[in-house]
């Protein structure tokens, strides 16, 4: 007999939950979870995504299919996929999902699960963590637009990995070559001869299915082991710089932050430090007009502008 599924309705999430918070259309929530909590086998009536800002978990999709999620996975769930959980640390989840009407209007049509690369997705879940938990007057304008960019990213990603089978095998080899040996020294005459291809034919198409030049692309490609590095490692930032193949320091930071938009050390100081945050949830009690443990310093509350 197969195991039933639960169905767990809008915002509806296993642990302990904390404040939600709405902005526009999004929905803002974060669960905690205790060391060997398991979650029955559900699904969600809507997508949404997970930030997992601590912990370490086992996730099972469908029947069969397993894996480990670490502290600072980005992942976007579709609605009506099962799955369960249990977790091997405390963990402390971070959520955001579009109410129906908004989602209809964003034409979401991601169907399948998907654990997005380690730099944008993650500094945008990252700064709507950090609003959400410090809201300021303009909070729910701040993260309208990082879950817009949100859903823009997972798009973006699922386009890429549903499109790329139907174009050229020439193309197909040189983005693979590149995401395999991205330490290597290309240049634009060598990969162009292993694809078997005019440079500047290789360039126009790349360009145009990828977004970015071959050049570009590897650069982000080598940012991306960083995020990886940083996130997996205790290593120094010099020493993953020279690991993801940058000449120097400098050259590695410049890039990083062209490609990232902060500096490597903000992005080390983001993903190390939320992961060792594992305080009991919520973090506020009740209603944002409740500010006991985050008062302003005269005092007063702030505001009240986000909704429940």
């Amino acid at each position: 007999m197969a195991e039933k599924v639960e169905r767990r309705g809008y915002g509806d999430y296993y642990g302990s939950k904390g404040v939600t918070l709405t902005a526009n259309g999004f929905r803002f929530t974060e669960s905690s979870y205790r060391v060997d909590e398991k979650l029955p086998n559900h699904e969600h009536e809507q997508p949404h995504f997970c930030y997992v800002v601590a912990g370490r978990y086992e996730e099972t999709l469908g029947r069969s299919k397993t894996m480990m999620r670490d502290s600072s996975a980005v992942l976007f769930l579709p609605a009506e996929v099962p799955h369960g959980e249990v977790h091997h640390a405390p963990g402390r989840h971070f959520m955001v999902e579009a109410l129906p009407e908004r989602l209809a209007n964003l034409e979401c049509v991601v169907t399948q699960p998907l654990q997005l690369p380690p730099e944008e997705p993650l500094m945008f879940m990252h700064k709507a963590f950090r609003e959400y938990t410090s809201p300021e007057p303009d909070s729910e304008f701040v993260l309208e637009g990082l879950a817009l960019l949100l859903f823009g990213s997972v798009q973006k990603a699922y386009r890429l990995s549903t499109t790329l089978g139907s174009h050229p095998g020439w193309l197909r080899k040189t983005r693979s070559l590149m995401d395999h040996e991205f330490l290597r020294p290309w240049t634009l005459d060598t990969l162009s001869h292993e694809a078997g291809i005019d440079p500047e034919h290789l360039t126009s198409q790349f360009s145009r299915i990828f977004g970015a030049t071959p050049a570009e692309y590897l650069r982000k490609r080598r940012v991306r082991y960083a995020c990886q590095l940083i996130q997996t490692s205790d290593m120094p930032l010099p020493e993953v710089a020279l690991s993801a193949g940058f000449a120097d320091q400098a050259h590695f930071s410049r890039t990083f932050r062209y490609h990232m938009g902060v500096t490597p050390l903000f992005y080390l100081r983001a993903v190390r430090g939320l992961a060792g945050r594992t305080r009991p949830l919520p973090l506020r009690k009740a209603k944002l007009d409740q500010w006991d443990e985050h008062a302003t310093p005269d005092g007063e509350a702030p505001p009240r502008l986000l909704r429940h």
